[in-house]
């Protein structure tokens, strides 16, 4: 939400507060003021539990103590207890009603409870008070760029820039506008323009390099030589490394992994990680992982009981969190974030681990020489793009892929009579210029078929697709847009779609294992680009070469054909499902037996080059 903003403005405590204060004193107990002032100490060293801790103090002995809720309103918004977070900031707005600060943290944290009429009120309430209250515009321009409106979340951010060139939040969230409405060469202006300015902030990095990886017109090597480039101001090479690189341990049985991400929980990696991390349990491998995200779901909870330890991390520094690594006597750290957020890659720079390596959770490089192996696979990545990756390759005996489906649902039926519809439901940062040209492209050819776009910022791609072609208009009127939701919305919208189109250059991983699960098939686009291949990676797994495409012409065609039924029709409903469920990519336990030889293959090669 920004900084905190007019605390010293209202931070008094009301009429007898130096009665109370003078009691204080003879107890020997810090006052109010005191203690605020060391809570806010805390919160901005970014020591959370400490500042709760003495913002609930203070609110025992003063319960409308104004800051102090607002503040333990934020803490509380950072952890994920959303509830609380709306009693405290509630209580400050009972006490200062018009406040625009308390307004506009009410707004966001209803935003992130999904009420988002109420939410846009309250931000907009906050603006009649202070028409350039920079917390207040920030937060409105994030709610309707999400809400589908990054047009005018757009003007807002804008606005902030015309007051404050340089506002760094205001930059990276334009930014996030332009990415989300698929406008990719605007986000990654803004992105370097952040990164220029802020060479060391992390998160507007990770955008611009996650967004480059979007970008169709980036030729082999480019996105390495900017990845290189980004990298090595985001995580330098620590001054110890040399010293602290862990020796190889001698050939055990009992190899111990360690895994590393801020996504054990409800997020698209859990599709991947639980197979693994059960199967490592079962097979008798320990497994350790290092969660940097303080938040925890139902699945963090099942995940918490296939590793040997679950450490949460979020808190530590890269030095503390290096001393833990080493003192577990891990053997092979493996990262599942890549320059995605919560990451933890200035502790593999560290190199903690004998071996270290990525799986999964990044498909382009890191563009770091801390890492012993991407590990992948021959079609994902073919040997001739390994020149795209500061890290070597290393192949997994089958596929990159293990897949644990959702909950059970019934796969989609037979087709019904009406016009067939196309299913797009990918990341709108993603569906990039070329892609809606091939999409406008196919619903051209295959009048009256449909196209069904779900995400956050779908909303926008129709208005992007009337700019785009000379007929947008009219093939805009055949688009079915509809806002992100639950996992059980979004496996339920398939049943009204029959074949998925693939994104490129960066393919559906999580998306394509879904669609197929439900019995729709997927058309794909080998790209050539590190992260345009998954795709190709699953169907040939399942035996649907003929749902793989080489060109943009011919992925444009076979579509065609799909719809119109020219052509051999694919696999669908509990056939398709059946053809997932009997292959390699839900064998959790071949997949694990793999990844430690892999693994192991790798321990010997280190020992053998130490």
């Amino acid at each position: 939400m920004g900084a905190v903003i007019g605390v010293k403005a209202h931070a008094g405590a009301p009429e007898g507060r130096q009665t109370r204060e003078s009691v204080a004193v003879k107890q020997r107990l810090p006052t109010v003021a005191e203690t605020f002032s060391a809570a806010f100490a805390a919160h901005q060293r970014g020591e959370f539990a400490q500042a709760a801790a003495r913002y609930e103090e203070i609110l025992r002995r003063q319960p409308d103590h104004a800051d102090s809720l607002y503040l333990r309103g934020l803490i509380a918004m950072e952890q994920g207890d959303l509830a609380l977070a709306r009693r405290c900031v509630e209580q400050a707005l009972a006490r200062q009603p018009n406040h625009p600060q308390l307004l506009s943290a009410l707004g966001e944290i209803l935003r992130h409870m999904g009420d988002i009429a109420a939410a846009e009120e309250h931000l907009r309430h906050a603006l009649r008070q202070a028409p350039n209250h920079v917390d207040a515009l920030n937060n409105l321009g994030v709610l309707l760029s999400k809400s589908g409106r990054s047009a005018e979340g757009i003007k807002l951010f804008e606005a902030i820039l015309r007051q404050q060139p340089d506002d760094r939040r205001a930059l990276y969230n334009l930014g996030e506008a332009h990415r989300a409405s698929g406008d990719q060469v605007a986000a990654i202006e803004c992105y370097w323009r952040l990164h220029e300015l802020h060479p060391t902030w992390i998160e507007a990095g990770n955008a611009l390099l996650l967004t480059s990886c979007y970008d169709p017109a980036l030729q082999p090597g480019e996105l390495l030589s900017i990845h290189r480039r980004v990298a090595s101001v985001l995580y330098p090479v620590p001054v110890a490394i040399a010293v602290k690189c862990s020796p190889v341990p001698p050939f055990a049985d009992n190899l111990r992994i360690g895994f590393v991400s801020g996504d054990f929980r409800g997020h698209a990696m859990s599709f991947f990680i639980q197979p693994l991390a059960r199967s490592l349990h079962e097979i008798g491998v320990e497994a350790l992982a290092y969660c940097n995200f303080s938040r925890e779901d139902a699945i963090t909870e099942r995940l918490k009981a296939l590793f040997v330890d679950f450490v949460h991390v979020e808190g530590m520094s890269d030095e503390m969190l290096d001393s833990r690594i080493r003192d577990d006597r891990i053997d092979v750290l493996v990262d599942l974030s890549g320059h995605t957020g919560h990451n933890r890659l200035g502790v593999f720079m560290r190199r903690p681990a004998p071996v270290q390596v990525n799986w999964i959770g990044y498909l382009a490089t890191t563009g770091l020489d801390c890492f012993d192996a991407h590990l992948t696979d021959p079609i994902a990545v073919p040997f001739a793009m390994s020149t795209e990756f500061s890290e070597p390759l290393a192949y997994l005996p089958g596929c990159q892929w293990c897949y644990a489906p959702p909950a059970e649902r019934p796969p989609v039926g037979e087709r019904g009579s009406g016009p067939f519809v196309f299913g797009g439901l990918h990341n709108p940062a993603k569906i990039n210029r070329e892609v809606l040209l091939a999409w406008a492209g196919i619903l051209r050819a295959a009048t009256p078929a449909r196209l069904l776009l779900m995400g956050d910022g779908a909303e926008a791609l129709p208005a992007r697709l009337i700019k785009l072609v000379p007929d947008g208009g009219e093939l805009a009127q055949r688009i079915d847009c509809r806002k992100a939701g639950s996992l059980d919305e979004f496996l339920d919208v398939h049943r009204e779609i029959d074949l998925m189109l693939d994104a490129f250059p960066y393919s559906g991983g999580t998306t394509t294992f879904h669609a197929l699960w439900m019995g729709v098939p997927v058309l794909t686009l080998a790209f050539d680009h590190c992260a345009g291949r998954g795709g190709a990676s699953i169907l040939s797994r399942i035996g649907a070469d003929d749902l793989i495409c080489t060109t943009q012409g011919d992925y444009v065609r076979r579509a065609v054909a799909i719809a119109g039924g020219t052509g051999a029709a694919p696999l669908r409903g509990a056939a398709l499902r059946q053809r997932l469920m009997g292959s390699s990519l839900v064998d959790g336990k071949g997949f694990a037996r793999g990844f430690v030889e892999t693994l192991r293959v790798l321990l010997a090669a280190k020992a053998r080059a130490s």
